[in-house]
C-alpha cells in the first residue's frame, strides 16, 4: 500500500497500491481485490479495483482501489461497468449474456 485515505462523503477508503508479480502474468482484478480485502480487513464484495497500470517490461503493477463501508454503497456509487470488470471471467460473461437476452426481448 502506497497511500490510504478515507473519503467521508462517499463512505469509502481510497487505496493506492503496488503489486509485485515477478515471474507471473499481471494479476486479474478479482485476484487483486481479494488480496487487498484480506490485507485491509474488508469485505470482498465492498472492494473495487478501479484502475490498474503495468509499465512495459516491469513486473510491478500500480493501481487504485475503493473499499466501501457497505456493499450497498458499492452498488450506489460505482458505475456498472466498473463492477462488471471486478467479477471473475465466467461470472462476467454470464452477466453479459443475460443482459443481451434481456435487450433482445425488449426489441
Amino acid at each position: 500500500m502506497l497511500e490510504e485515505r478515507y473519503n467521508p462523503l462517499l463512505l469509502r477508503r481510497e487505496v493506492i497500491f503496488e503489486a509485485d508479480h515477478t515471474g507471473a502474468a499481471t494479476p486479474s482484478r478479482p485476484e487483486i481485490a481479494k488480496r487487498i480485502s484480506a490485507l485491509m480487513n474488508s469485505r470482498p464484495e465492498s472492494t473495487v479495483v478501479v484502475k490498474l497500470k503495468t509499465s512495459t517490461g516491469l513486473n510491478l503493477t500500480k493501481g487504485v482501489c475503493h473499499i466501501y463501508d457497505s456493499p450497498q454503497r458499492t452498488l450506489q456509487i460505482e458505475p456498472e461497468y466498473v463492477r462488471l470488470r471486478n467479477l471473475p471471467k465466467e461470472q462476467r460473461e454470464a452477466t453479459q449474456k443475460a443482459k443481451e437476452k434481456t435487450s433482445k426481448r425488449l426489441e
